[in-house]
């Protein structure tokens, strides 16, 4: 969605940074890759790596997602003081390294306390430009009033979401109104039924992420998506005239909520600010709710910084954890139709105003009539061992499905569907020139990769020498030139003559260069004792070869990108401030 403009406009070119836990490593580069493969115009780079400070450096948007779930068994206590700890390296990591202007937005639950948590381990970032996500639950309001009005969500405008994203918010819709022909109504109105909207719609909205977990076995995943991109985009572009929206905001004493809370308000938005709508009339039972979730705000404030006090435990394991999601399609056996259901109940959620109906079954017949554009994923997977027949007999009696192998399974639609035109018959075959690419971008990937490591080496090594130079008690800043390193000895020793001159090692020096020293072979697992002078003349000579290689490196990386730039995978070309980044190499060393 942020790849394809959904958050900051179509016009916008992003660079994204992705932060994951060190064993989902190898799963975040396979997430990059699929970006790169999905050639999106406004995406200029990736950065996928494990390493906060790497995901953190010079971010203008931070999306944290990463906190630990709540478990069965495990109390509120126990899940806050895990977050606490993760919190704490997020927040450490976007002061030192993010943009000065940098807008936070907390996703992970419970989102309004980690962003208060946030906010205390990074003071130098504004209050104003830390939020928390609650407009998942202002469009589940508003998916919920288009349903029972039978109306499009776009046309729905200005319900709220009071409070914590949590089952004591309060969804009000007392200043929420609908378009309709004659202009707009108000929804309650419109609904008619003050036990529903006053009961069962609240009800329905605190749940409906319970709702969905229980559905679906994990938390809400394309609903949530859209929403956090629907915060950013109109915190970022502004809010329509005449509209607001929810946000988890800091505080100011509005509508007398404690100040220094992270609480949801309606706020308007307008050149990347956003300003609590104010002059809302409060009834009492909206006073009520308010004031309820607010309390639950309050203890999980002082539960908080209780842990702060007496510290929290290490988390770190738990970096960037987030909920994956399970269902790929929208037709499928009946075995799938608890997900499907799920599927349906997420798209609702993420209240798409071009979105004006879904039809979810498992009925092939059902779900075919009447469409203009159909789109075959269902099929069966190729497993290991299995031959291309053997897939090719599992899908043939499904008829209507069109997945890998594409070719043929669109030969076998052909075949059952002898009426569709030729040319309305597409497969989904990859072009020769992506999967050059694809291999191209492989390598650049391995090169990336290969310079790190190099990187790492050679860091090491460089330490090595310094510790034998500090051994020797001298550096290179303080070798003398080599007519000084000439001494001339004149004396006798028995009636053996000794040498008229003698050349002191510039790194040795006056030490022992004969000592034995402890070593552990480069590129091997060969540890001996050997003379000193030996031991730091190795290191010299390898640390000389790992400086040529990471030239090389660094010159096929230039080239690569260079490549892959003017095939448009990185957008037209890569941008100026890249390649100014990449070292200007020559093929041998110095």
């Amino acid at each position: 969605m942020i790849a394809r403009g959904v958050m900051l406009g179509p016009d916008q070119p992003v660079i994204l940074h992705l932060l994951d836990i060190e064993p989902a490593a190898e799963a975040l580069n396979g997430v990059k890759m699929e970006l790169v493969d999905a050639a999106f115009p406004l995406l200029k780079g990736v950065i996928a790596t494990t390493d906060p400070i790497e995901a953190c450096m010079g971010v203008n948007i931070a999306v944290m997602v990463g906190g630990f779930p709540r478990k069965e068994g495990m109390e509120r206590k126990d899940v806050m003081s895990k977050n606490v700890s993760i919190y704490k390296a997020q927040a450490s990591a976007l002061e030192k390294h993010a943009a000065e202007d940098c807008k936070v937005l907390v996703i992970a639950n419970p989102a309004n306390t980690n962003a208060l948590i946030l906010k205390e381990f990074a003071p130098s970032i504004p209050e104003k430009n830390i939020t928390c996500l609650t407009r998942l639950d202002h469009n589940r309001a508003l998916g919920q009033i288009s349903e029972r009005l039978d109306v499009q969500v776009s046309d729905v405008k200005n319900v709220i979401i009071w409070g914590n994203h949590s089952s004591t918010q309060y969804p009000d819709v007392n200043h929420a109104t609908v378009k309709t022909s004659s202009g707009e109504k108000p929804v309650r109105e419109l609904v008619s039924d003050d036990q529903w909207l006053n009961t069962e719609f609240i009800t329905t909205v605190q749940q409906r992420g319970a709702a969905i977990i229980k559905a679906r076995k994990l938390s809400s995943a394309l609903s949530a998506a859209s929403s956090a991109c629907d915060h950013i985009r109109d915190w970022v572009l502004g809010t329509p005239k005449g509209t607001w929206v929810s946000m988890g905001v800091y505080s100011d004493g509005s509508y007398g909520i404690q100040p220094g809370l992270i609480y949801s308000f309606p706020v308007t938005c307008e050149k990347g600010k956003w300003s609590i709508v104010q002059g809302i009339k409060i009834d009492e039972l909206s006073r009520a709710k308010m004031d309820a979730t607010a309390k639950e705000l309050m203890e999980e404030k002082s539960l908080a910084y209780s842990i702060l006090v007496t510290g929290a435990q290490d988390s770190s394991q738990y970096w960037g954890y987030w909920p994956r999601s399970a269902c790929n399609s929208a037709l499928a056996w009946s075995i799938c139709c608890e997900s499907l259901k799920e599927v349906e109940m997420e798209l609702i959620d993420a209240a798409f105003p071009l979105l004006q109906g879904i039809l979810a079954t498992t009925d092939v017949n059902e779900a075919c009539k009447g469409v203009i554009i159909a789109v075959m994923v269902g099929g069966f997977p190729w497993k290991e061992g299995m031959e291309r027949r053997d897939v090719v007999h599992r899908n043939v009696p499904h008829l209507q499905v069109v997945a890998n192998p594409a070719n043929i399974n669109a030969l076998i639609l052909k075949e059952f569907a002898p009426s569709m035109p030729d040319k309305n018959i597409t497969n989904a075959a990859v072009p020769k020139s992506l999967i050059e690419l694809e291999n191209d971008a492989e390598h650049l990937l391995l090169a990336r990769n290969q310079v790190v490591e190099n990187d790492k080496e050679r860091n090491g090594n460089r330490e090595a020498l310094t510790a034998l130079r500090k051994r020797a008690k001298t550096t290179k800043t303080s070798i003398k030139s080599p007519f000084e390193w000439i001494m001339k000895d004149t004396g006798r020793s028995g009636s053996r003559a000794a040498p008229l001159v003698k050349e002191i090692c510039g790194i040795c020096g006056n030490h022992d260069e004969k000592e034995k020293t402890w070593m552990m072979f480069p590129g091997s697992d060969v540890f001996a004792c050997i003379p000193f002078h030996a031991a730091h003349t190795i290191l010299e000579k390898d640390q000389e070869l790992l400086e040529y290689e990471a030239k090389k490196l660094q010159s096929y990386v230039k080239d690569m990108s260079l490549l892959i730039s003017e095939k448009g995978v990185l957008a037209d070309r890569i941008s100026p401030g890249v390649l100014r980044s990449l070292v200007t190499l020559t093929d041998k060393p110095k």
